[in-house]
């Protein structure tokens, strides 16, 4: 095990004035799309801005987005009421933090970025060549924990700023992060088909979960049976580990559809988005069995996926073309 403390660097601090001032706000626009089944409404809000990907609930009770390809954190109402605000960079994953902000990784900065609800930022540097930030989340030490994608560590940052790096291997790829439940930290390795372990408290790495060649695991979840689930995003397959066993099942349709991030619906099913075959897919992890999928209009890219307000899933759903972009929202009917 190899660790490095650095200090925090704080860069891009705004005030609460200069935050306020630099925000835009823009009256909902309304549901300008369905997707349904007999059992499924889906209504979208459109956006217009540039690939809305990570969510997390704020601590205000809405519903918090990054924007990949633009230095803003955005954040949606119910109503579809979008107020974007400002950061040092673009960013990924995000979260909310047990201090009352929203964490969240600057992939386009290297740094960790903290924002209070009402748009006032910092954002800390990690202290590597090339770390791009992905994955984070709180962890049992009431720290924050990320994934360095490129650099092959994982990190954990206090509300302070101070951050602590750990080496999984530069060939490891880690993507996203959880904590699990037995204490640990689980991060998916994408490169290396293994999903790690990291003990908080001794700060010792676990044995890994290996599994098959080529699963490319992605997004994690803790489903409604306390274990840990996970998508494969290359081998087209969502899995399950119990008691260090795993187990994996095909999702059917289209080949290739690339199961992205993985949420509980208020129906007991686990709820995935498909980013390239242009849907949505259900799993029953009771029966072990999968739901008819709801396909999306307009060929979209579904990414990231949260349980939201109202008892609904909530989606980034971003195009190519930013005038396309929009958040989903399922309504189980």
């Amino acid at each position: 095990m190899v660790f490095r403390l650095s200090a925090a660097i704080a860069v891009g601090l705004l005030t609460a004035a200069s935050a306020a001032s630099a925000t835009v706000t823009r009256a909902p626009v309304g549901v300008v799309g369905q997707a349904r089944d007999a059992h499924i409404k889906v209504n979208f809000f459109g956006t217009n801005l540039p690939w809305p990907e990570g969510m997390t609930i704020g601590p205000d009770g809405n519903v918090w987005f990054t924007e990949l390809y633009q230095a803003d954190i955005a954040r949606i109402t119910p109503d579809g009421t979008i107020t974007q605000f400002p950061v040092a960079a673009s960013a990924e994953g995000i979260t909310t933090g047990p201090d009352g902000n929203l964490w969240f990784t600057e992939s386009g900065a290297n740094a960790i970025g903290r924002m209070t609800t009402g748009g006032v930022t910092s954002s800390f540097t990690i202290d590597g060549p090339n770390p791009s930030p992905r994955g984070i989340a709180v962890g049992p030490d009431g720290n924050l924990w990320f994934t360095e994608y490129y650099d092959g560590y994982i990190g954990r940052i206090t509300a302070n700023g101070v951050i602590t790096r750990f080496l999984v291997s530069q060939n490891s790829s880690p993507w996203d992060i959880i904590a699990g439940p037995d204490g640990n930290m689980w991060f998916s390795e994408s490169f290396a088909d293994q999903i790690g372990r990291f003990d908080p408290v001794h700060l010792k790495f676990r044995a890994p979960i290996n599994l098959n060649p080529g699963d490319n695991p992605w997004a994690l979840l803790i489903g409604p049976d306390k274990n840990v689930w996970f998508t494969g995003r290359a081998s087209g397959k969502i899995g399950t580990v119990v008691n260090g066993a795993v187990s994996e099942f095909k999702i059917p349709g289209p080949s290739g559809s690339y199961p992205d991030s993985i949420a509980i619906g208020a129906d007991g099913n686990l709820w995935f988005t498909e980013s390239l075959t242009f849907g949505l897919g259900r799993f029953n992890p009771t029966t072990k069995r999968f739901l008819p999928r709801i396909v999306l209009p307009n060929e979209d890219i579904p990414t990231g996926i949260i349980p939201g307000p109202g008892g609904n899933l909530w989606f980034t759903d971003p195009s190519y073309d930013d005038a396309q972009s929009r958040i989903g929202v399922i309504h189980p009917r």
